[in-house]
């Protein structure tokens, strides 16, 4: 994470760009930028797990995310798989997410979602609810005892406040960004040059910030498909 608060952020590009009259301006746009930085690629930084989330005998789905199933922020993806294991801990067995894709696990899925039978459930469907950064997970089975969860997601932070130290972790990157803006609403000659010289600043962070051990540190063949 940097170490420079949104207003000195703010205050460094205006100055970099010739005009501070823009500030609060800037502010508005930073925030919205950073929010389409941390939705376009999955950051390290942006992974939660929550534990003993409860599904209770007989459930068949539970909301996640935005104030929602015990998670706060707004959920951007669930990593799949869940994990499921009985209030005992007695076991823990994965639970895949399928897709909307007609394909023939989908498929089983949903015939399973139609006739409600009881068991322990072993996939379910991420959609989409009607509030922003929240999800709804729909089970195969309706479940046949008290499970718990074991939930893996990435999420978008909430917008920072002016003299907060936004999450991102480059502070030069976010300086040019605000730079960036000013001189779009300037029209400068060197607008085009200087959004070219961001984007270069963002792949790079992406590189130097963006993989560990684990993650964004290789390409992995999907287990659904290859075995």
């Amino acid at each position: 994470m940097g170490t420079m608060t949104v207003t000195d952020i703010v205050n460094e590009g205006g100055l970099i760009a010739g005009d501070t009259s823009l500030a609060v301006r800037a502010k508005v746009e930073l925030k919205a930028w950073l929010r389409s930085q941390y939705a376009a690629f999955l950051w390290p930084f942006l992974k939660g797990w929550i534990q003993n989330v409860s599904l209770n005998a007989g459930a068949v789905g539970l909301t996640l995310g935005a104030g929602s199933g015990g998670v706060t922020q707004h959920i951007q993806r669930i990593i799949d798989p869940l994990y499921i294991y009985p209030s005992d801990y007695t076991f823990k067995a994965p639970v895949r997410i399928v897709t909307d894709s007609g394909d023939a696990e989908a498929s089983m899925a949903d015939s399973l979602l139609v006739g409600q039978a009881t068991g322990q459930p072993t996939v379910c469907r991420v959609q989409h609810t009607t509030t922003p950064g929240q999800r709804n997970l729909s089970f195969d089975y309706k479940a046949d005892r008290n499970y718990k969860l074991k939930i893996g997601y990435f999420f978008v932070p909430a917008d920072p406040g002016d003299s907060e130290i936004p999450i991102y972790p480059n502070d030069r990157t976010l300086i040019q960004a605000v730079m960036v803006f000013v001189l779009k609403y300037k029209k400068a000659d060197n607008y085009g040059e200087e959004l070219s010289i961001l984007v270069n600043q963002v792949n790079d962070d992406r590189l130097k910030y963006g993989s560990e051990p684990g993650q964004n540190d290789q390409l992995f063949l999907d287990p659904k498909t290859f075995r």
